[in-house]
């Protein structure tokens, strides 16, 4: 995950902005002050992209982790955890490749559907660790038919 935060480029984007603040201060003609309010917009947008891009990056990774980390788990179908895992492939790179723009609402359609991806990837990961992982139906650890919370003196219970 570092090194997709690195590909942000924070740290221009801030430097940037730092140097664009102070050259504002100096600025002698409204032409030219107009200017860099327009730079400031287009150029950078970082309050409606980078923020979302650090969340989606951070929480796409974690939604690979676990899908990682699900498939030790003998009784869970691999095929569901691949769909995820497909449906996650290459939307941190989808996501670091928008670029700060005029069209707010364009941005925020872009980073829609990525957060989509997320939001089902992690929909589908919750139903799956849910399943429990002896196959039975009740999530208790000694099954064998009837949920831990049985009383003792039912038949089957032991």
């Amino acid at each position: 995950m570092t090194g997709a935060i690195r590909e942000l480029r924070i740290t221009s984007q801030t430097d940037g902005l730092t140097a664009l603040k102070t050259k504002v201060g100096t600025e002698t003609t409204v032409a030219a002050l107009k200017d860099d309010a327009k730079k400031m917009i287009v150029d950078y947008r970082v309050f409606i992209l980078t923020g979302p891009k650090m969340r989606l990056t951070a929480a796409i990774d974690t939604e690979l982790a676990a899908v990682t980390k699900l498939h030790d788990n003998k009784n869970i179908d691999d095929a569901k955890l691949d769909a995820v895992a497909a449906g996650l492939n290459g939307k941190v790179d989808t996501l670091l490749g928008f670029t700060p723009g005029p069209d707010g609402d364009a941005i925020r359609a872009e980073v829609k559907t990525v957060r989509d991806a997320a939001k089902d990837a992690h929909t589908q990961l919750k139903a799956l660790r849910r399943q429990p992982s002896n196959g039975c139906r009740y999530r208790s650890s000694g099954c064998g038919g009837r949920s831990s919370r049985t009383p003792h003196w039912l038949p089957g219970s032991r």
